[in-house]
């Protein structure tokens, strides 16, 4: 069974993030890997990393809804 992973956006409190780490899980913020990425480039790093995206950005629900990209939002 695969471990779940998560990519924090940058609008990801650091405490949200360090409190997922403590429970065991992997995480990787968007804020220490390129603050300037674009949301396509951040969606394509979930996929592609198999990341569930952890964002307060409303503008991810374009992806989902109008281009029916549905892995890894929550």
């Amino acid at each position: 069974m695969k471990k779940l992973k998560f990519l924090a956006d940058v609008n990801i409190e650091q405490n949200v993030i360090e409190t997922i780490r403590q429970i065991g899980y992997e995480v990787k913020a968007v804020k220490d890997i390129n603050l300037c990425m674009k949301d396509e480039e951040i969606f394509e790093l979930a996929q592609k990393e198999s990341f569930i995206l952890v964002t307060n950005d409303k503008d991810f629900g374009e992806f989902v809804f109008r281009k029916k990209r549905l892995n890894y939002i929550i």
